[in-house]
């Protein structure tokens, strides 16, 4: 968490980079259920409705991982839960259609 603190301090613009798979730090942060680096993402200003190349936001990786922490910590901070990705999917189709429904409560 700290070398992620130093990086982004040094440089915001990090936090936009996406990785050679369309990923950037929300993305994964939101899958991972690492609400703690989500918690530096905000407090640094960065984007939590953030797409990939899918068109995926940091909510919808949070709920294909049923990773319900992020999922909470990223609804209360007012991300989009109805931005479809380029399949036409919202959040909540994703977690129908992979049976996380853990993450519809």
């Amino acid at each position: 968490v700290q070398d992620f603190e130093q990086l982004i301090k040094n440089d915001p613009s990090k936090l936009t980079v996406l990785s050679p798979t369309g990923l950037c730090a929300a993305h994964i942060a939101a899958a991972r259920n690492r609400v703690d680096i989500l918690t530096l993402i905000v407090q640094y200003h960065g984007d939590l409705n953030i797409e990939d190349k899918h068109g995926w936001t940091p909510l919808h990786h949070a709920v294909r991982n049923n990773a319900l922490n992020a999922i909470k910590f990223l609804l209360e901070h007012g991300v989009d839960s109805t931005r479809l990705n380029k399949q036409q999917n919202a959040p909540i189709h994703l977690a129908i259609i992979h049976n996380q429904l853990d993450a519809l409560k």
